[in-house]
């Protein structure tokens, strides 16, 4: 078994000493627990950080107004300070709407946008954690910003990419120049910033931009800080919904979350063509539309200064269908690239044609994502194909993230050998035994050992490591309550 396994992770429950900046947003979660660290591991590789506040007693009415799109308070200002994979930088925050002031005067959840999560290093579950820490303007002006504690006594969060999720990188190509018009086809002028690098940050990770204003004047003495956000889901780039709603492309992200698959926009590139590669009007055939897109890409790799060692997503002006039945395509995806076009686009082509870069095809399935319509579904099977080869992509990337051998090897005990070994021992417990065993786990450990430990083939080996770990945390008190036969059974299960 050897020492490695001390610092295996123990998942919990969410406690309640949890640490303090934690994803109220609804991000996709787990607790974990690293060599005694708390950790939020999520399966959002930009999740949204939250948390609870409490906000200062005082005599001004109105913690808390809304003001069109945005939220004034009247006590304080909050933001929070990141450390993460794109170092230190501040985030405003986003006070949702349940929980607010007008339920609870005393308390109301917020939320920031903007971490980036990269994968842990093969190994080492205590590498890449972010950190969070809310920083709060006190009542008392003049003060400065000071680290906040919530409710229970918590001041930083630390999160952390869940090894499950395999990180797709990106570069991003955006292309801008003259419009092209010829009979029967008129496509317009693309300026250079039309599809801006924040609106591609916010489009692939999930970075909102918040602007600030103070207003001193009376009833808001000493200070009221409005934050307005000029981007939501449903406005520019991103769109609300698959099926409703404004903005024009649905987020990979939240698209894929479903294959524990997300998408890292690594650069940026903009670049000036031709009229004739911005747009194709041509209707010559029926192999016309794959030469247009080989035209686009060769001109990118010649002309736009883009590294080709990943793959792009290129926002061109239009394709055409080489046979010209139903006129235009919304995308394309040729050898390594993804094709998005910005006049005929729908909300999930470039997730659609996402999918086609990690290996899936089309079906015939309304709803699917891969089907007609604009539907998200993806199959269990899809899924796993999407996995797979983001986690390729990942690797060739991240090297040192190869944590395939260490999370996702065939499981151990794959006959059920051992899960007969820990019910044996579990069952020869003795009442004092089993009490004694509870004040030393705690309830939170000791249930979750013993629904591994009789739980379905599936739950034991996921839980395995989980009970390894426990088993050597606690090796030396289990030695204090077990007898000598029970704990030869403890050995048998580490050395399994």
């Amino acid at each position: 078994m050897g020492l490695g396994l001390a610092a295996l992770v123990a998942l919990t429950a969410c406690d309640a000493d949890d640490n303090g900046v934690d994803p109220q947003g609804g991000t996709p979660y787990e607790r974990a627990e690293v060599d005694g660290v708390k950790i939020w591991r999520v399966k959002w590789d930009n999740p949204v950080v939250g948390s609870l506040y409490e906000m200062p007693s005082g005599s001004v009415e109105g913690f808390a107004v809304r003001n069109g799109q945005a939220w004034e308070y009247n006590k304080f200002d909050l933001e929070i300070d990141i450390d993460d994979a794109a170092g230190p930088h501040t985030q405003y925050t986003w006070p949702a709407q349940i929980g607010t002031y007008g339920d609870d005067e005393d308390s109301f959840f917020y939320n920031a946008h903007g971490m980036k999560l990269e994968p842990m290093a093969a190994g080492d579950p205590m590498s890449s954690i972010a950190t969070a820490v809310g920083m709060e303007d006190p009542w008392n002006y003049g003060v400065g910003f000071q680290p906040y504690e919530d409710l229970l006594g918590n001041s930083e969060g630390r999160f952390q990419l869940d090894p499950a999720v395999g990180l797709v990188p990106l570069r991003a190509v955006v292309l801008h120049g003259q419009g092209l018009q010829s009979p029967g086809f008129n496509g317009p002028a693309l300026p250079a910033g039309w599809l801006s690098s924040h609106d591609a940050k916010l489009l692939f990770d999930d970075m909102w931009r918040g602007s600030k204003s103070t207003n001193t004047t009376s009833p808001y003495y000493p200070d009221n800080v409005i934050t307005i956000f000029s981007h939501q889901p449903g406005e520019g780039q991103v769109a609300e919904s698959h099926s409703y709603g404004g903005g024009r492309h649905l987020q990979p992200d939240r698209v894929f979350d479903q294959c524990d698959t997300q998408f890292r926009m690594v650069s940026y590139h903009s670049c000036e063509v031709p009229p004739d590669v911005l747009y194709d009007d041509t209707c010559s055939g029926s192999l016309s539309q794959t030469a247009q897109a080989n035209k686009v890409r060769n001109y990118v790799d010649k002309h736009c200064d883009v590294p080709d060692d990943l793959a792009k997503v290129i926002f061109v002006g239009s394709l055409r269908r080489g046979d010209c039945f139903d006129g235009v395509l919304q995308g394309g995806q040729v050898g390594d690239d993804v094709l998005v076009t910005n006049s005929f686009a729908g909300k999930t082509t470039l997730a659609h044609e996402l999918g086609h870069l990690l290996g899936l095809g089309h079906t015939n399935q309304a709803g699917d994502l891969m089907g007609p319509g604009q539907g998200i579904h993806l199959s269990a099977e899809e899924c796993g194909k999407v996995n797979a080869n983001a986690k390729k992509r990942q690797f060739d990337y991240w090297p040192n993230s190869d944590t395939e051998a260490e999370y996702f090897t065939p499981p151990k005990d794959a006959e059920g050998e051992l899960q007969g070994v820990a019910q044996d021992l579990w069952g020869s417990l003795d009442e004092e035994q089993r009490a004694a065993l509870l004040n030393v786990l705690g309830e939170t450990h000791f249930v979750t050992m013993e629904e591994t430990i009789f739980g379905e083939p599936s739950q034991w080996h996921a839980g395995q490591p989980n009970l390894e770990a426990l088993l050597i945390q606690y090796q030396e008190a289990l030695a204090e309550i077990l007898t000598d036969e029970q704990y030869e059974q403890v050995i048998e299960l580490l050395e399994g």
